[in-house]
């Protein structure tokens, strides 16, 4: 498990310039391939802003000027930027959560080591303002490793969710949309994560493995949650992976694939019991086992590109 040492309660000296609320994060705002400090915060007016501090060297942070600059505009307490490259040119744009709950994207118009966002999309992945989403937390994140970006949201409701394809959405092609699942005991089915008002996230490699992801609570604690999900791009590729939990099937029984896909249940003589092939396919389904007759029953996943996988599941 990763473990982590305090170095300073007091980073760069930042607590001299009398901010709050302070929401850090690291991306390379200027193109110099060098990650830079960019965070929110409340001045003593009461007037969030965006900070930054540019790095002077390759190798760790060291600041070129000790005190913070200001990016051109004002955001409102409760809006929660995300520093990411969402273009692929090498800088970091913004994804500005909106307590309203809308979206928006920015785009970083970096040249010649200057910088500046311009507004391209205020509804990316068709979020919009929601009265029941408001304070929307944004992360975006390769979760699955196929060298794309999946998109994590949390809001005053408590759920996180994650979307998949979310730069190329629009009214047409909406994103799929998936609630992130805590991992179900042998007593429990898979329940959705509820993290309450306020919470905000991170994520990292902390290991060979998928991403973990971090959740910061109001209340002070941090969450860090081990990626179970199955490498894969989540639409295709060239093998499909179901699993298949808990087995025996107590209760409901939780199915995951790599890829989008359909099943069917089938009993030990090859009968099909439980089923429709021509049903809306999905990362992830559950059924209830309790209408299966105790015995020995085979679950066939179909991915949307055609290939199979069959799991044994016994009821008890």
């Amino acid at each position: 498990n990763p473990q982590f040492s305090l170095v300073s309660d007091d980073y760069l000296g930042l607590s001299a310039f009398q901010l709050n609320t302070l929401k850090p994060s690291f991306g390379d705002l200027d193109g110099d391939g060098r990650k830079d400090l960019v965070f929110s915060a409340a001045d003593g007016s009461g007037q969030t802003r965006i900070y930054y501090m540019l790095n002077g060297t390759n190798q760790g942070f060291n600041p070129v000027n000790s005190t913070p600059q200001t990016l051109s505009f004002i955001i409102q307490a409760g809006d929660h930027p995300h520093f990411v490259d969402l273009n692929a040119d090498g800088t970091a744009d913004m994804l500005l959560g909106k307590r309203t709950g809308r979206l928006e994207y920015w785009e970083n118009n970096a040249s010649g080591g200057d910088f500046s966002f311009e507004l391209v999309n205020e509804a990316v992945a068709g979020i919009i303002d929601d009265s029941f989403r408001r304070e929307l937390v944004p992360l975006a994140y390769d979760l699955n490793g196929d060298s794309g970006l999946e998109l994590i949201t949390t809001d005053a409701t408590g759920v996180m969710r994650i979307y998949t394809d979310f730069l190329e959405a629009d009214g047409s092609n909406p994103a799929q949309i998936y609630e992130m699942l805590i991992e179900p005991t042998q007593e429990e089915a898979s329940i959705r994560s509820r993290w309450g008002r306020g919470a905000t996230l991170a994520s990292a490699n902390l290991s060979n493995s998928l991403p973990h992801v971090v959740v910061g609570s109001k209340m002070g604690g941090l969450y860090l949650l081990e990626n179970l999900s199955l490498p894969g791009n989540g639409n295709g590729g060239s093998e499909f992976t179901m699993e298949l939990f808990p087995n025996p099937g107590i209760d409901l029984v939780t199915l995951r694939g790599n890829q989008n896909f359909t099943y069917q249940i089938y009993n030990s003589l090859g009968q099909l019991i439980f089923g429709d092939p021509l049903a809306p396919s999905a990362l992830l389904m559950r059924f209830d086992s309790r209408i299966l007759a105790p015995g020995i029953y085979f679950v066939n996943g179909t991915s949307e590109s055609g290939l199979s996988d069959v799991k044994r599941l016994i009821v008890p």
